[in-house]
């Protein structure tokens, strides 16, 4: 290819990204509403306001503190245009564009061969991995970044490093860890190779760490915050406190899962080790130069590490072992093609044929979640917009206002900053504010709210005990302190009709997708 080749690649990635970005016109993700609302917020407030009001009931409002500073600040300038929802997608548009160009840079500098199609198939590999390339939030950059240190490390760069992880950390504070665990496996590996070790790459990157972490106002309280949302949430899983968490954050739970993302997982990795093992096995392993042999050794084990935290953990660390397996399989492939050029010879039309029933395989699936399944189960925030706007026009300022999920935040502080919510980005913030705030609201968004002798409760313990059953308007009332209720009467049909039939409850706009009750 000529010095030139790479302006196609980005032209190419460019028109990719693009198709699949305004194709529809939703946003798949309701979290970039907030996100670009906070970046609002810093071009009207200053880059230092740190306060945080608008959700009453989450650690957040009481830290007043951001983990997602860096990524905020980065989208200062989309809140320029006037449709802010153009500007979601536009943005989203160059994030895509931007991490997969680099993705084909590292590959290359690793020395893969065809780097840009191994860049390819991986927008394409899973639907997981391929949904997160078309959303406006911090991953895509922490995953790219998580790259770079892997790079950096095999290269030696310890400025590379530090400059690395501290954008990592400055963007998504709560994945800080990510660097050091990559650099150290990483370290393990080349020890595994060598009998040196030099531990310079992981003080470079704990000085990055440290960095990229003060770099932001109040810092000790964004910590604060990023500890709840890493150990609280993880000791919250294992005492089965009732959280209604994404489904990214959840572990892989059922067949679906299994056969659409970790079985192709298990196509491209399996062959890959066994012709692994072969090399070792020949002693052709031995005869490559010290840095591939890290290099295949630390991908591997990467990724191993990450899948391991997809299966048990969370579905978010998908995107990191996708990326590693991909790295480790095209470093085989390039010792393959080295080291047995006969075989490839061959061989050739089979690999290639295999290639193309995986490439088209993988193609089908994706564009089926990608195209119709994830757009027709995302919501439509054109749905929500003149219930957000009706109580923007028609209540206080600082009038708090009840939602059952989490997640109808975004939309409704995107539309409406007049009012306070009471809880967005994560439940598990909510549940570090109060316990019993979380699990009342959890009886809320189940949908499972005790009706007794014409009376409805909530209970402010899991399972329920005498002293802890309040009823629903007490609840929304006096704990909450709730002047309006946003309600889904399809998402919530039971609390829907009991606020209907309600007189404490003055149903003051309505609509298919959402109504909006006066609490008198």
């Amino acid at each position: 290819m000529n010095k030139y080749s790479w302006i196609w690649v980005l032209i190419t990635f460019a028109v990719l990204s693009g198709a699949f970005q305004f194709y529809s016109p939703k946003v798949f993700d309701p979290d970039a509403f907030y996100h670009i609302t906070h970046a609002k917020i810093y071009r009207a407030e200053g880059l230092f306001f740190n306060d945080f009001p608008w959700v009453q009931f989450s650690v957040i409002k009481d830290l007043k503190a951001d983990i997602w500073y860096g990524f905020h600040l980065l989208l200062i300038p989309l809140t320029f245009f006037n449709d802010l929802v153009f500007g979601i997608k536009f943005g989203a548009f160059l994030l895509t564009t931007a991490v997969l160009f680099l993705f084909y840079i590292l590959l290359k500098k690793l020395g893969l061969r065809w780097p840009f199609f191994w860049a390819l198939l991986f927008f394409f590999f899973i639907p997981d991995t391929n949904f997160r390339f078309l959303v406006l939030r911090p991953h895509l950059i922490t995953f790219v970044l998580g790259l770079a240190v892997f790079y950096f490390t095999l290269k030696r760069n310890n400025l590379g490093l530090l400059t690395a992880s501290a954008g990592l950390v400055f963007i998504h504070l709560a994945l800080g860890w990510i660097p050091a665990l990559i650099v150290l496996i990483t370290l393990i590996s080349a020890r595994a190779v060598s009998d040196k070790i030099n531990l310079r790459p992981l003080l470079a990157v704990l000085g990055g760490i440290a960095v990229g972490a003060v770099a932001r106002p109040n810092f000790l309280g964004a910590l604060k915050v990023a500890y709840v949302q890493i150990i609280d949430l993880m000791l919250a899983k294992f005492n089965h406190i009732p959280l209604r968490l994404g489904s990214e954050l959840r572990p892989v739970s059922n067949l679906s899962l299994v056969t659409h993302e970790i079985l192709p997982l298990f196509l491209l990795v399996s062959p890959a080790i066994l012709i692994l093992a072969l090399a070792i096995k020949n002693r052709i392993f031995k005869n490559i130069s010290p840095r591939d042999q890290t290099a295949i050794i630390a991908a591997l084990s990467i990724s191993l590490v990450f899948g391991l935290a997809t299966i048990f953990v969370a579905r978010r660390a998908m995107d990191l072992w996708v990326g590693f397996s991909f790295i480790f399989a095209g470093l085989v492939f390039k010792l393959l093609a080295s080291k047995y050029p006969g075989y490839i010879r061959r061989h050739g039309r089979a690999v290639v044929l295999g290639g193309v029933i995986l490439i088209l395989t993988m193609l089908t699936n994706t564009l089926y979640y990608s195209l119709f399944k994830y757009p027709r189960q995302s919501p439509d925030h054109r749905n929500f917009k003149p219930a957000a706007e009706w109580l923007k026009d028609n209540s206080k300022e600082g009038d708090i206002v009840f939602h059952p999920y989490w997640d109808n935040f975004p939309i409704l502080f995107f539309y409406n900053q007049k009012n306070y919510y009471l809880n967005g980005m994560d439940p598990i913030f909510l549940h570090a504010f109060d316990p019993g705030l979380n699990i009342k609201l959890y009886f809320f968004s189940i949908d499972k709210l005790l009706f007794v002798q014409g009376e409805v409760f909530t209970c402010g313990a899991n399972p329920c005990v005498p002293g802890t059953v309040v009823s629903a308007y007490d609840a929304i009332k006096n704990d909450f302190r709730a002047s309006y209720v946003f309600v889904e009467p399809q998402r919530n049909p039971r609390f829907y009709n009991y606020l209907k039939n309600d007189k404490r409850f003055k149903e003051n706009f309505a609509s298919p997708a959402a109504s909006v009750f006066e609490v008198l």
